[in-house]
């Protein structure tokens, strides 16, 4: 009987083991992947603020272990050998006494009061503990170290003007032991802040509404992340290519609206690997690597078209998302191959795919696979690349280049460090200019075999305003590494001569101001009239955009930099007794009010002559200067200054409009966010606003024909303008 209900239960157990094989390892895998999906979501919105919060301790970590160190120390130091045994019966007391306040959730013996105002710290840690006990107002943080190298962090602070009177006490405190001979006192110390400049720490603005009105307000107001929420990311889960009638999506495109589509995005000046339809083909030997590049390169040239023209093609975002998908499972074959270049390549046509439909979280994961791969190869290092092959070795810097390019963007986004350290990342993106004009040359001669098609000089265009616009970038990330140290002034304003050596180095055609840009602007409004999907921008034309978009860019690094001495500055307790300081705060007021208005004038030319869409730099310019206009209207004591702030603001949220009609996307929600900014501080006027809810509180923007200006007079002072304002 036992054997037969034994052998009875294997039955059932095979029966229900073959119930649970009707799913399918596909199944299962969708199921982790939905899950994964949602922990990548919740990582995403936690780590900007973790990691802030993580720099800050670890620097105050080291502060409080030296000098708790210091105080026992100076403890055992003065103690006389006869009473030893009297001190370890009261630290064996006083241990007790701190396991019972643990208990009772009260502080633990060891916890400094950053904010008492006895500078002069002598006491032993058990002696200052007891003390602030005893002061139920004082501001009390306790650290504690745990396992795997983490520091945890508890503290009574309630607010966010205690947390930033906390953070400056702690830069006092290692403004104290950088300089011990002069920290004699608290006084003496705040006093001889002003001479470096110190306290400096950049914190994020919140909205403007929840400030106190006790508390010195932040120099500008910063609303990306907000603007990033309000829409939600494109569900890619939807797109499977299995499933889905490529021939029935794309019945109705005809070869020459497929040939518009690739040249708007060729024309369209962010870093891309090919320059027309023969480059694009042909990526690589091997037919399956070559399939993924192409099937990667056409999932970023439909989803890119729908942002240019909503006419050209209906099926853009349903085609993108099939050869996204079917280039993802494509890729699934190479993963445990050697890594080659056509696998990068492909690897990064999809991160850029995702940052634009907000999928930072695999974008990310692309990113990393792909900077895995390059220091596998070992190509991230100058001195490996190819001295003997210049077309191979201008192969690899133009991976490179789009590498670091997807990097610092997606970590704009995400508001997170970039994954490439400049520190191992040794390569000089100016070489491909050079290695471009050699291999110009070359093409002269009758010798060479292996001719480079340059495409009527387009090719030397776009591939050097991307070496310049790349090279800015790493200014930008080595600004905001100085930002998040908490940097003082006078670091940050050494980061001007950078800025001053990019300018420079710019070559004439992307400075000259003699471009006609009314006649530009004909050409296009002509084209679109005209309906015309064949004729290409030309040379001169990209030399035209290209150079309005590097000014732009160039004008929003001296916002981002000055912005942050502004913070710095207006958070300090000492800039009322500084003279330079204050000096300094007009300037940096200035440089960004001017940077910002650059910025708004040769966008509204952009627009008219080029268009531009979100894979440019120009979404962030437009922001940068957004928050400097949201500042200035903040303020009471100048009504002139608030006035034409609004009137800025009102041509930003025109200028996003230009692509409001094209799609719904993120340009649309920074102007609803601008649309509520101006509602909330009673400024919002409905004839200007393209909200049209009727909802007026401010009287129309009488000083918009004042602004007005003859373009030739504009452009020419804007190429002309000096950031060394004094």
């Amino acid at each position: 009987m036992a054997h037969k209900s034994n052998a009875k239960r294997k039955g059932q157990n095979n029966n229900s083991k073959a119930k649970e094989k009707v799913t399918t390892p596909h199944d299962d895998i969708e199921s982790l992947q939905i899950t994964f999906y949602e922990i990548e979501s919740w990582i995403e919105k936690t780590t900007p603020v973790l990691t802030r919060m993580t720099k800050e301790l670890e620097k105050a970590s080291g502060h409080f272990d030296k000098r708790r160190k210091e105080n026992q120390k100076a403890v055992l130091t003065e103690d006389s050998q006869q009473h030893q045994k009297f001190i370890d019966t009261k630290n064996l007391e006083q241990q007790l006494l701190q396991f019972q306040q643990q208990q009772q959730q009260q502080p633990l013996p060891w916890k400094r009061n950053l904010l008492s105002n006895n500078a002069d710290n002598t006491t032993s840690p058990f002696t200052s503990s007891s003390t602030n006990l005893t002061n139920d107002n004082s501001m009390q943080w306790l650290l504690s170290f745990q396992p795997g190298n983490l520091l945890r962090l508890d503290t009574n602070i309630t607010s966010v003007e205690q947390l930033i009177q906390a953070v400056q006490k702690i830069r006092l405190l290692q403004s104290e032991e950088a300089g011990p001979s002069n920290s004699t006192s608290t006084t003496s110390t705040t006093l001889a802040l002003p001479e470096d400049e110190d306290m400096a720490l950049e914190l994020l603005c919140s909205s403007p509404s929840s400030s106190s009105t006790d508390q010195t307000p932040d120099a500008y107001v910063e609303y990306w992340q907000y603007a990033l929420g309000r829409r939600p990311k494109i569900c890619l889960e939807n797109y499977k290519h299995c499933r889905m009638n490529l021939n029935g999506l794309t019945k109705d495109i005809s070869p020459t609206a497929l040939n518009y589509i690739g040249q708007v995005f060729w024309d369209c000046l962010h870093p891309k690997f090919s320059s027309d339809w023969n480059s694009f083909w042909d990526r690589s030997g091997d037919a399956k690597r070559n399939q993924v590049c192409i099937d990667s390169g056409l999932a970023m040239v439909f989803l890119h078209v729908m942002r240019h023209d909503k006419d050209i093609c209906e099926n853009s975002q349903e085609i993108a998302g099939f050869y996204y998908d079917r280039a993802r499972e494509e890729l699934m074959e190479f993963f445990d191959e050697s890594p080659d270049c056509s696998t990068i390549e492909a690897l990064l046509n999809l991160s850029m795919f995702c940052i634009v439909c907000k999928r930072y979280s695999q974008a990310k994961i692309y990113v990393g696979l792909c900077l895995h791969m390059v220091m596998e190869c070992g190509i991230h290092k100058a001195s490996n690349l190819p001295t003997d092959d210049l077309i191979l070795r201008k192969k690899y810097l133009k991976l490179l280049l789009i590498l670091y390019y997807n990097d610092s963007t997606l970590s704009v986004y995400i508001g997170d460090s970039a994954s490439i350290s400049d520190t191992e990342f040794d390569i000089n993106f100016y070489e491909i200019i050079s290695l471009n004009d050699t291999l110009f040359e070359l093409n002269k001669s009758k010798d060479i075999n292996d001719r480079i098609d340059f495409d009527n000089g387009k090719t030397i265009v776009k591939e050097s305003y991307f070496v310049h616009t790349v090279e800015l970038v790493r200014l930008t990330k080595k600004t905001n590494q100085l930002i998040e140290r908490g940097a003082t002034v006078k670091q940050l304003l050494s980061q001007e001569k950078f800025l001053e050596q990019w300018y420079k180095r710019l070559p004439d055609i992307f400075r000259s101001q003699s471009y006609n840009y009314e006649q530009l602007e004909q050409l296009k409004l002509k084209r679109e009239k005209e309906k015309d999907l064949t004729t290409p921008m030309d040379a001169k034309t990209l030399q035209a955009q290209a150079a309005l978009l590097l000014k732009i860019q160039y004008d929003s690094q001296w916002i981002i930099l000055h912005k942050a001495i502004l913070n710095s500055i207006r958070r300090s307790t000492t800039t009322g007794s500084s003279p330079s300081l204050s000096g300094q705060e007009r300037r940096s007021s200035t440089i960004c009010s001017t940077s910002a208005d650059s910025i708004v004038k040769i966008s509204e030319v952009i627009t008219r002559c080029f268009g531009w869409c979100v894979c440019q730099q120009i979404i962030t310019c437009l922001y940068h200067a957004s928050t400097v206009y949201c500042g200035n209207a903040l303020i009471k004591d100048d009504l002139q200054l608030k006035n034409r702030a609004k009137v800025m603001i009102h041509r930003i949220m025109r200028i996003l409009e230009a692509c409001r009609i094209i799609y719904a996307g993120f340009p649309d929600d920074m102007t609803d966010c601008l649309c509520e900014f101006l509602k909330n501080h009673g400024m919002h006027n409905s004839l200007e606003c393209s909200c049209k809810s009727g909802e007026e509180t401010s009287p129309p923007d009488l000083a918009m024909a004042d602004i007005k200006e003859d373009e030739d007079t504009l452009l020419a002072s804007l190429f002309n303008h000096n950031h060394d304002i004094t």
